[in-house]
């Protein structure tokens, strides 16, 4: 059976945890919390990128807890974050999983971001939708603008990596 997006947010999210910065540089480059669909698995990779962003390393289970408490979150869903992040901690994922469980998170989001592009597009079509700026679209121009917009908006997304390691220069010369 395949992996389902929640498997794959396990895998980059226990890759990264607890302290593996490398690899959360690389999550961080490549993907976004759109890419994580399960609410709370979006949100510990949004605490993970700010404090990461905020003070170069990875956060740790204290200073989630930490985190969390100072925010007023009840107990019961501070208990299911630590939990969380106790499981994902003591995974043990290999760079090649880390990898392609991060290119699947991004396909499995383009593929559900096509499916709704696809839907609104039907329905400024067929009815007409009020865009978030306020504007009619309606009709097949329309909607073939917004599905045109939208498709460009899913393959810039797909198209982010990371940038190539070491020095071409120098291993090109190993080579030889």
């Amino acid at each position: 059976m395949a992996r389902t997006a929640l498997d794959h947010s396990k895998i980059v999210l226990g890759g990264i945890l607890p302290s593996n910065v490398e690899r959360a540089d690389r999550a961080m480059s490549q993907l976004t919390d759109v890419h994580f669909p399960d609410a709370q698995y979006r949100t510990l990779f949004l605490l993970v990128e700010r404090y990461v962003e905020s003070y170069g390393g990875v956060l740790s289970r204290k200073q989630l807890d930490d985190i969390l408490s100072t925010q007023k979150v009840d107990a019961g869903k501070v208990a299911l974050y630590l939990e969380m992040y106790d499981t994902l901690a003591k995974s043990e994922i290999t760079d090649d999983e880390f990898r392609w469980s991060m290119d699947q998170l991004k396909e499995l989001s383009a593929e559900r971001q096509t499916a709704e592009a696809i839907t609104s597009g039907m329905e400024i079509l067929n009815r007409g939708i009020k865009s978030d700026k306020g504007e009619d679209l309606i009709g097949h121009q329309s909607a073939r603008a917004h599905v045109l917009e939208k498709f460009a908006d899913i393959d810039r997304e797909l198209a982010k990596q990371d940038s190539p390691e070491g020095d071409a220069r120098q291993e090109a010369d190993e080579l030889w």
